[in-house]
């Protein structure tokens, strides 16, 4: 879980950072991508999700490969938990405008107060409602060349972070693969700046099922440090 936190603490956005005076003027803006259209209305109905997950990170310079699992929930507008069961129990709690990351080997959660925290789960999942606040940060477009392999049944959104933002000096790319037959994502890799790669696969997606916001109510161990990383 560790190895995911400086990707997420990209995605916990807050104002985008002001490029250099001497930096060349900004590309034209690309049309908004049909696509994003296309999740939209699928996904209005959509109250709630629940999926489990499998994470890969590639790390090309140890050349190593890690792995955890766990379950993901969402509620609208912007609620999300991700909770990993192995190799440890780690968790992100996103709620209320605030971010909590919580490690069980350290005794310690670290705090993130947010401004735009439906964009987290719009670069994770692919939600189309949520990406007019990402979009202050990232650029989209529907990609022909995702390095995921072409499926049947399958679209890719790619997202590169805006030159200046917060996120441009981490990540390089993230790529939603889409199942068009239910508007779902079934794949997010993120590619970072070092080189280093993650991938989250969903699995058993299940949608509107009544989740209760008590869900992502954290509930730190009595004795666990809270940290504020943003006060």
């Amino acid at each position: 879980m560790r190895l995911a936190v400086a990707l997420f603490a990209c995605l916990i956005l807050g104002t985008p950072r002001v490029a250099p005076a001497q930096e060349s003027a900004p590309a034209a803006e690309s049309p908004r991508p049909a696509l994003l259209d296309s999740l939209e209305s699928a996904q209005r109905t959509m109250r709630d999700l629940s999926a489990r997950f499998t994470q890969t990170k590639f790390v090309p310079v140890f050349e190593e490969t890690l792995s955890s699992s766990g379950h993901l929930y969402y509620l609208r507008p912007g609620s999300l938990l991700i909770r990993y069961d192995a190799p440890d129990t780690s968790f992100l709690s996103v709620r209320d405008s605030t971010a909590i990351v919580y490690y069980p080997d350290l005794g310690q959660a670290h705090c993130f107060h947010l401004e735009h925290e439906s964009a987290i789960s719009a670069l994770l999942l692919g939600f189309g409602g949520e990406f007019r606040e990402a979009a202050a940060h990232f650029r989209f477009e529907e990609a022909r060349d995702a390095t995921s392999a072409r499926r049947k049944g399958h679209r890719f959104l790619r997202a590169t972070p805006r030159p200046g933002t917060s996120a441009a000096a981490d990540i390089e790319e993230i790529v939603l693969t889409i199942d068009t037959r239910r508007w779902l994502p079934s794949e997010t890799r993120f590619r970072e700046t070092n080189g280093d790669e993650t991938l989250f696969v969903f699995e058993t997606m299940s949608r509107n099922t009544g989740l209760s916001d008590s869900l992502f109510r954290v509930d730190l161990p009595p004795g666990t440090e809270m940290l504020e990383m943003n006060p």
